[in-house]
């Protein structure tokens, strides 16, 4: 296909070919109401070319992840003293609740003996309220 011409709107074919996307993701978008879209007649659908931005996002810039790392390569960077002792008092919080915690995880059984436990005690708020 050729390259599209620059315009103020696009076809869904031609924002997926500048935005190098599948038109179903396009439609999606659309649907989804994260790119706005036009109608022009009774059948046919435009999109602004200003539009197609906000769709294209940076890619977490500026963000902090669960570490407190704001790029790739602050992971890389040594701990400072404040970073490790805020890291050493979350791991000193996890091992104490350990042995609180259960790790396994809940079996069809387990379930089961929680559903039948629950309706035993509505079953006797419920009795005892009503004599």
């Amino acid at each position: 296909m050729a390259t599209t011409r620059e315009r103020d709107y696009y076809t869904v074919a031609e924002a997926a070919e500048v935005l190098d996307v599948h038109q179903s993701t396009v439609w999606r978008w659309i649907d989804a109401k994260r790119l706005p879209a036009y109608t022009v007649g009774t059948r046919k659908i435009r999109i602004k070319r200003a539009d197609l931005a906000l769709v294209v996002t940076p890619r977490s810039a500026g963000a902090v992840d669960d570490l407190g790392a704001t790029t790739d390569h602050d992971l890389l960077r040594p701990a400072t003293s404040a970073e490790l002792a805020r890291r050493q008092a979350a791991v000193a919080a996890l091992v104490e609740l350990r042995p609180r915690m259960r790790i396994a995880p809940r079996t069809s059984d387990d379930l089961l003996r929680e559903s039948r436990a629950e309706r035993e005690e509505r079953y006797r708020s419920w009795s005892t309220t009503s004599s």
